[in-house]
């Protein structure tokens, strides 16, 4: 009976620890977009999450670095973002024509709609140069592109 209870036991130690890891890994592996409601007539708002990093620091209420870009037929103004790593970044984007806002290594893709302001708040947890870009099959043709520098 009491090796009955131990081998109970020990499993349901096991299965605890294994869903332990399996969610540890999920959140700091796995980011996913989420999408905010309208803010005002003219704005949208995404965030990137998942990641510890960003949630840590939502909730210490650290003050994003800000950048305005402009997103007009097949370019970017400007065409280079510099952060800092650990620090949120909002890329706010005034676009002058539909497209994409678009970083592979942070699993950002945000549509920006004609002439609106789209907030793209996300924390850079890898230092680095990163392309962004439009994925618009147009944009890409005239190589819409710009680069994201974290220090």
């Amino acid at each position: 009976m009491t090796f009955m209870l131990r081998k109970v036991a020990f499993s349901l130690i096991v299965i605890i620890l294994i869903t332990q890891i399996i969610i540890s890994w999920r959140n700091n592996k796995t980011p996913e977009l989420l999408h905010f409601d309208r803010l005002g007539t003219n704005a949208s708002s995404s965030l990137v999450t998942g990641d510890k990093l960003l949630r840590d620091s939502i909730k210490l209420n650290q003050t994003p670095i800000v950048v305005n870009l402009l997103s007009s037929p097949y370019q970017f103004t400007p065409n280079i973002i510099k952060a800092k790593v650990g620090v949120p970044l909002k890329v706010r984007i005034l676009s002058k024509g539909k497209h994409t806002f678009t970083i592979d290594e942070f699993a950002i893709k945000v549509e920006t709609p004609d002439d609106q302001n789209t907030d793209v708040l996300f924390i850079p947890d890898k230092i680095g140069t990163f392309r962004f870009y439009s994925s618009y099959l147009e944009d890409a043709a005239g190589n819409m592109t710009g680069r994201l520098i974290v220090k």
